[in-house]
């Protein structure tokens, strides 16, 4: 059987959405790898717009796995480092993978290293106060954070000698 494993990691305790739209970010980002994006344009069904030309480089699995129920599982793993081991081995294993970093604009925020949390900056050159720079005296920026990795589609026995010891989420 031709599966794809999306692995997310349980130890961001992100919301459910969140979580869902990081298995689809994973998901697509194997395909969309796999693409090319051609400067030439041809005309839509209408002969109105132009639309990219799109090539893919789709491996017999792929092919075979879009054909048919694309079968997705969605495991857990528990830290950063466990994820990228998935991803490492993987790549290494040369089966398809993807490995997704957010961006840290909804969820995932660290304390302003420039202001230090208080939003405010007393700068040298006079006694005003003003607004961070960097956080906008919002206190928090963005933090980047790896949150998902998709392996395959390919042969399950393939994929389930890296991913075959986790937990189903």
């Amino acid at each position: 059987m031709i599966k794809q494993v999306i692995v997310i990691r349980k130890d961001l305790n992100m919301r459910k959405g969140k979580m869902c739209a990081q298995t689809a970010h994973a998901s697509m980002k194997v395909l969309l790898d796999k693409m090319d994006f051609d400067t030439k344009t041809v005309k839509d069904e209408n002969g109105k717009r132009d639309m990219p030309v799109i090539r893919h480089f789709l491996d017999d699995n792929t092919l075979l796995w879009l054909a048919d129920k694309f079968t997705k599982i969605v495991a857990s793993c528990d830290s950063k480092e466990e994820l990228v081991y998935l991803y490492t081995k993987a790549k290494k294993a040369k089966l398809p993978c993807a490995i997704i970093e957010d961006s840290g604009q909804t969820e995932f925020k660290e304390v302003c290293p420039e202001c230090e949390g208080d939003g405010i900056m007393n700068y040298e050159a006079n006694s005003f106060m003003y607004k961070c720079r960097t956080c906008k005296g919002i206190r928090k920026i963005n933090k980047p954070t790896l949150t998902a990795v998709a392996i395959g589609p390919a042969q399950e026995e393939d994929i389930d000698k890296i991913t075959g010891y986790l937990k189903l989420l």
